[in-house]
């Protein structure tokens, strides 16, 4: 069978160069195009797949894809992170997995999922008292008008996230790593949210986001359904927010939250990128929504280069001059 080139952007997957809507089900949940096949992996694994390999080679050929999903049990048996022996023996399991299952099958595989749970990074990992201690030493740098707990969340985000990203490296540099997330419990918090899930804490991950109203730049994900979201069609997102600094928009999260209410409720399809990404990420889109009292220097100059290259901008806040410029309030009467 011949090998297939698999890419990805902010919101489609691709085979060949072409939108792929990947249709994911488990062997007993009907007929799809992506069959989603789970290995435990964790500690107590006996690392004998038979059963699991049995299915991907008749999903194989029938012409099917294969989404593996590793279980390294986070969920019933929240890891210890410091314990390196653990790490290792996670990393040889994925190893195994690579060299007896994945390399007959690489051809035909969409991905390789390495979590699948919710926004609450703090429950997959025991909370030791070197974690405290960081902890309170990370809450000096943050806005003394930020709630703890949602300092504690960044925290255990930043913690657990590297800790997923260490494990992506045992497997082969040619397959996609998957994180399945589910952001519900925060989705009326949308500045919050794409702060949490933000590409510069998951910049070697590609997160599928469940069900998600807040476009953060990921793919979606439903569950026992699809990744890559069938609903957004063909119609191609052009409007970008440009997410500030972390240091500098978390004093103004309720604020921020009011322009992502105001094109959900005008119904405007738009990707959150992180001024840091910008240079990067800003293909296709026309119109660029900015903070402006939040940008640094750096994010300034990005600003202008996106004017440069055709973009228009639009203000939140005072005015940066600019020869293509609206303020949000003119954009908004437009939209009226």
């Amino acid at each position: 069978m011949q090998t297939a080139e698999l890419s990805f952007d902010n919101h489609y997957l691709y085979v060949n160069g072409k939108k792929f809507f990947s249709e994911i089900r488990k062997p007993d949940q009907g007929n799809s195009n992506v069959v989603w096949i789970s290995l435990p992996v964790h500690s107590q694994a006996d690392l004998l797949w038979d059963q699991e390999v049995e299915i991907a080679a008749s999903a194989y050929l029938e012409g099917k894809w294969i989404f593996w999903a590793l279980d390294f049990g986070f969920e019933k048996t929240p890891v210890f992170i410091h314990d390196t022996s653990l790490f290792y023996s996670l990393g040889i399991a994925i190893e195994e997995f690579s060299k007896r299952v994945l390399s007959s099958f690489q051809d035909r595989t969409l991905g390789v999922c390495i979590f699948e749970g919710d926004v609450d990074f703090g429950r997959y990992f025991v909370w030791t008292q070197q974690h405290q201690e960081y902890f309170e030493e990370k809450k000096l740098e943050y806005p003394a008008n930020i709630d703890e707990e949602d300092c504690r969340r960044l925290f255990a985000a930043d913690i657990f996230s590297d800790y997923l990203q260490r494990l992506c490296s045992f497997l082969p540099e040619s397959v996609l790593p998957f994180a399945l997330i589910d952001a519900l419990q925060l989705e009326d918090r949308p500045s919050f949210l794409s702060l949490l899930l933000s590409k510069e804490r998951f910049q070697h991950l590609l997160l599928g986001i469940k069900q998600s109203k807040v476009f953060l730049g990921h793919l979606t994900w439903k569950e026992g359904g699809w990744i890559a979201n069938p609903d957004s069609g063909q119609e191609e997102v052009r409007i970008g927010i440009c997410l500030p600094r972390e240091e500098r928009i978390l004093s103004r999260l309720n604020g921020c939250d009011d322009v992502f209410h105001a094109l959900c409720r005008s119904k405007l399809l738009y990707r959150v990128i992180p001024e840091s990404k910008l240079n990067e990420c800003w293909d296709g889109i026309d119109d660029l929504i900015v903070w402006t009292d939040l940008l640094s220097d750096q994010g300034k100059r990005k600003i202008h280069g996106f004017q440069a290259a055709g973009g228009r901008v639009i203000s939140v806040g005072p005015l940066l001059n600019l020869e293509n410029e609206i303020s949000w309030e003119d954009y908004m009467n437009l939209l009226a």
